[in-house]
């Protein structure tokens, strides 16, 4: 029996994958960001189901700014979440 020094942490987390997702294409996420992001479809396709939702009731609140502030955050991969995301 081998030591670990984190017992809950499973084999893909070891093995240096974050997540058992299946691979998104960066591509597809950028077109959907630009022609489908005031409807939140962008960050469902990534896998932020609930950020998808609150993006598609609250984005008229910010006048089509927040979908201007997501998109380039898609593009340039730009928080910790995107760059775990498994890319195609």
């Amino acid at each position: 029996m081998s030591y670990s020094p984190h017992p809950y942490q499973n084999q893909a987390a070891r093995s240096g994958m974050q997540y058992n997702t299946p691979p998104k294409s960066f591509v597809a996420a950028i077109l959907l960001s630009f022609f489908l992001g005031n409807l939140g479809i962008d960050r469902m396709y990534l896998g932020h189901v609930g950020l998808g939702i609150a993006k598609l009731l609250l984005n008229w609140l910010t006048f089509g700014l927040w979908w201007l502030i997501d998109f380039i955050i898609i593009a340039c991969k730009g928080t910790e979440a995107l760059r775990r995301i498994n890319w195609v």
